[in-house]
């Protein structure tokens, strides 16, 4: 996904409770960080208006957090992140016009410092799908699925049952990849992450909680051939 935050186009928010309404030179911001201009940026934003435009919503949905992510501005995205944690949670989850939340955009494009500060806040939802795809199973196609899966399953709200557009959930999909795999890289990430999810659902046990999963011993491998995991597409994490 390429260049997310678009032409710019100034929103009036009236009656947004704690969302700015964006100014000609809130817009300018937008502008400098679709186009790239890190040093301007980092000095105007970061260090003069950060508070006011944390809160700051484009034309398109995009909060300056969703803008400064898709930018490749990692530590400006993790700035926003601690900001939005006390001034705004709720613009966290905040969902542009394409679909795409903060933690989903910051997984897909390998943007790791902001999924961590994302999931250290605490206020976020993990199950807000994109594109019809639970975060937890687009975690499977990223390009090191149990780096970003470990504080998935650590959050206490996490719907580790929920589907895709295929029907899928992430048990499936890891059940579907030792199977088919066998014990080639695929198959054995799948018998990892049901070994990761084993232990999910032991915890809640432990815990006296409702089980959204039940304990499945992952299957023995298949002898079948090796074929292509099923998925939402190809995510390529971001060069850095």
């Amino acid at each position: 996904m390429q260049n997310l935050v678009g032409n710019f186009n100034i929103l009036a928010l009236s009656g947004t409770v704690g969302v700015n309404m964006v100014d000609e030179q809130t817009a300018r911001y937008f502008d400098e960080i679709r186009d790239g201009n890190r040093g301007f940026i980092e000095y105007e934003i970061c260090a003069a208006r950060g508070d006011q435009l944390a809160k700051a919503i484009d034309g398109k949905g995009n909060t300056i957090l969703l803008a400064a992510i898709d930018a490749g501005f990692d530590r400006m995205a993790v700035l926003f992140v601690n900001l939005l944690s006390d001034l705004a949670p709720g613009l966290l989850n905040t969902q542009n016009h394409e679909g795409w939340t903060a933690i989903h955009l910051a997984m897909v494009l390998g943007a790791d410092q902001v999924f961590d500060a994302l999931c250290e806040t605490g206020k976020v939802d993990p199950n807000i799908k994109v594109h019809g795809m639970p975060l937890i199973v687009d975690a499977l196609d990223t390009g090191n699925p149990e780096y970003y899966l470990e504080p998935l399953l650590e959050m206490p709200n996490i719907d580790i049952t929920a589907t895709g557009r295929d029907g899928k959930n992430v048990r499936d999909c890891a059940r579907w990849m030792v199977e088919h795999c066998g014990t080639d890289k695929s198959g054995l990430l799948g018998l990892r992450v049901c070994a990761m999810l084993d232990e999910h659902a032991q915890k809640i046990r432990n815990n006296k909680t409702p089980l959204s999963d039940e304990i499945i011993e992952a299957p023995a491998f298949s002898k079948r051939p090796v074929i292509v995991s099923p998925g939402a597409g190809t995510i390529k994490p971001r060069t850095r």
